[in-house]
């Protein structure tokens, strides 16, 4: 009963071939991850001791760690070992930097005036008794708009014109009676006094159609008003009135504006004054901060705004393309002055910790190769997508525009030149990328 007792119980599983000589010839990160293998296979047999034979567990361990091991030797094997992808070189864009036109500017909001825009009001009383344009319609000097209802006025000039009738009427009989007097002056028919008296009646008759020649031409003045003609060549604006309205002198009829030359006035600190010079220029910017127009500085106000302590900057230019309006509120830059330098995209500079970097492409000091350098810069203001240089870079530096967030100070890179991107109105408003990787070279 012993003996089948014992021959009945499980025999002890094989101890697995030791694979200390094994681990110790593989890299220190794949030693450590074959041993693990070597754990998690060792682990699982005494799971598989409860189902399988003796005999079976112990081949199937002895397998299970001789397949960990191989896939830890396979993974050991990767071309070119840990040295070969250090030494991976990134494929960059570079721009070399070259001196162009730098502008020292500043920006402000303008509004946009035409010296050829007037709102049309009525000097009579009277209802609108027609009209001839509509919004939107160009057109010439004199050109009837609208008609208040003259029916009164005219009837008023008609009686003018009648009464100088009588007036003409009066004057020649008082013509007439002094050539009798002075004939019968001569005879000694009539007296002195007559003869006075009849001169004195002619030249009251001359006086009296003189006057209402006067009249009837201040009525026919009076009558003009009642009809809207355009003061100039323009566009009409809005007609808020319609037929029958009744208008009075502070009612508004309708305007006429010609945008073919607006003037932009742009208030500026009066501290900034002292950098306006014979080529300063206000630029016209879209929302895109794209050119426009630009016009050379018109006109400087002699007295500061009280309130603001801005001054007031003037500038005329064409508007062709009938893009503004006036009274339309733009982006507006003062060029104070150019002058020689260096811009840079704002693609290629990262921001950290308030200070500005950029990577150069630049020979390598261990050997032949280009690596990247990473320089601390000071830039100016934004145009164009741009920034521009103060310090920091010089003409010919190769500067790198792409995988900045991949690269470090003295990293291989691959670099190909990139030309000159042109300038993007958008691009201004793009904010240099921080890479937080990336550390300043000491």
């Amino acid at each position: 009963m012993q003996k089948s007792a014992d021959s009945a119980a499980p025999a002890a599983p094989p101890r697995p071939r030791s694979t200390t000589s094994t681990l110790s010839a593989l890299p220190a990160p794949f030693a450590r991850f074959a041993s693990l293998a070597r754990f998690a296979s060792l682990a699982s047999l005494g799971s598989l001791a409860r189902f399988a034979p003796s005999r079976t567990l112990g081949r199937t361990a002895l397998a299970l760690a001789a397949v960990s091991l191989s896939a830890c030797g396979q993974k050991t094997e990767a071309p070119g070992g840990g040295a070969g992808a250090a030494a991976m070189k990134i494929p960059v864009s570079v721009v070399t930097l070259r001196e162009e036109p730098v502008k020292d500017a500043s920006d402000y909001l303008a509004q946009l005036v035409s010296r050829h825009q007037v709102a049309l009001y009525p000097q009579v009383l009277g209802a609108v008794g027609a009209i001839y344009v509509k919004p939107g319609d160009r057109v010439k000097r004199g050109a009837a708009l609208l008609l208040i209802d003259p029916r009164k006025e005219a009837a008023n000039l008609s009686n003018q014109v009648a009464a100088r009738g009588q007036k003409e009427a009066a004057l020649d009989l008082a013509k007439n009676n002094e050539k009798r007097t002075i004939a019968l002056l001569k005879e000694g028919l009539v007296t002195r006094q007559q003869f006075d008296e009849d001169k004195s009646l002619r030249e009251v008759a001359e006086q009296e159609l003189k006057a209402q020649e006067a009249a009837i031409q201040a009525q026919q003045t009076q009558l003009a008003y009642y009809q809207i003609v355009a003061p100039f060549d323009g566009v009409v604006g809005d007609i808020p009135v319609k037929l029958g309205d009744f208008v009075t002198q502070a009612t508004k009829l309708t305007s006429v504006a010609e945008n073919q030359t607006l003037e932009a006035y742009v208030n500026v600190p009066a501290e900034k004054l002292r950098l306006l010079n014979a080529d300063s220029r206000v630029q016209i910017l879209d929302e895109t901060r794209a050119l426009v127009v630009e016009a050379p500085v018109s006109f400087v106000a002699e007295e500061a705004n009280p309130q603001s302590q801005s001054v007031l900057v003037k500038a005329s230019f064409p508007n062709d393309k009938a893009s503004l309006r006036a009274a339309q509120v733009v982006r507006a830059r003062l060029v104070w002055s150019s002058r020689p330098g260096l811009r840079l995209t704002t693609a290629a500079v990262m921001r950290q910790s308030g200070q500005y970097f950029v990577f150069v492409a630049e020979p390598g000091d261990a050997g032949p190769g280009t690596v990247a350098h990473q320089r601390p810069v000071t830039l100016g203001d934004v145009d164009e997508g741009r920034f521009a240089v103060l310090s920091g870079l010089k003409v010919g530096d190769r500067v790198i525009t792409t995988q900045l967030q991949k690269l470090r100070d003295d990293a291989p890179v691959d670099p190909t030149e990139q030309a000159p991107a042109l300038p993007d109105g958008g691009a201004g408003q793009a904010a240099p990328s921080t890479a937080s990787t990336a550390s300043p070279k000491p």
